[in-house]
């Protein structure tokens, strides 16, 4: 659950959607406004909740804590299979069914190769027990060397805005889950190395310890 002012946002952007349907005399399907929905609270979670730990004033070692539980709630958000399903309970009313009852829909909706693949993970427990071993399955193992190399290949484009660089470093970056401090000085690295400008790059490298937000601003 997220803070009620952030909650407050994913409904009014839910509801501006809903307006602009109506203006264009469109209706829409529930299923439409639960995906509206999701979106909302991915782009929420994504952006906003994890900005607002890091300019809290109170509570550093509890917001330590939680970044990383935070990744991993927006990582299973990300699961679309996940997402879809947890979807169709919430519009078949079926959500507040006891565990058993929502894994024999959710086995029955996978298909008859359903039962084999968890007895295959030995997938057992609860039903959050059994999404996270199928969320384990479906989401790709990444190989960190393998990773790391596919991400220092990055160079800017000829066709690419420094800003542009530097956002596709961020998202590609966060894909392969590098821890903050990890990630903050590859993509620091990144753009010293794989810059256009040579002029930009010898000015980072003269200055002692440089930062991220340094090598960000130092453009030309």
């Amino acid at each position: 659950m997220v803070p009620w002012d952030l909650e407050a946002r994913v409904l009014t952007a839910v509801y501006e959607r809903r307006v602009e349907a109506r203006r264009d005399g469109r209706r829409v399907h529930p299923l439409e406004v639960e995906r509206w929905r999701q979106e909302a609270r991915d782009s929420v979670l994504e952006r906003d909740w994890p900005q607002r730990l890091e300019q809290a004033r109170s509570g550093h070692w509890t917001n330590t804590a939680i970044h990383p539980v935070l990744r991993q709630a927006i990582r299973f958000r990300r699961s679309k299979w996940r997402r879809r399903f947890v979807g169709y309970l919430n519009l078949t009313d079926n959500s507040n069914k006891d565990d058993g009852d929502k894994t024999d829909l959710l086995l029955y909706l996978m298909g008859e190769k359903a039962e084999d693949l968890l007895l295959q993970l030995n997938a057992e427990g609860s039903f959050n027990e059994i999404l996270e071993a199928l969320d384990s399955y479906f989401e790709p193992k990444i190989n960190p060397l393998y990773a790391r190399y596919e991400f220092n290949k990055r160079n800017q484009t000829s066709d690419e805005t420094v800003e542009q660089y530097i956002r596709s470093l961020y998202v590609a970056a966060d894909k392969r889950n590098f821890n903050s401090v990890v990630r903050d000085e590859m993509i620091r690295d990144r753009i010293v190395v794989g810059i256009l400008s040579p002029k930009a790059r010898e000015k980072m490298l003269l200055q002692c310890n440089l930062t991220l937000e340094d090598a960000k601003t130092m453009r030309c």
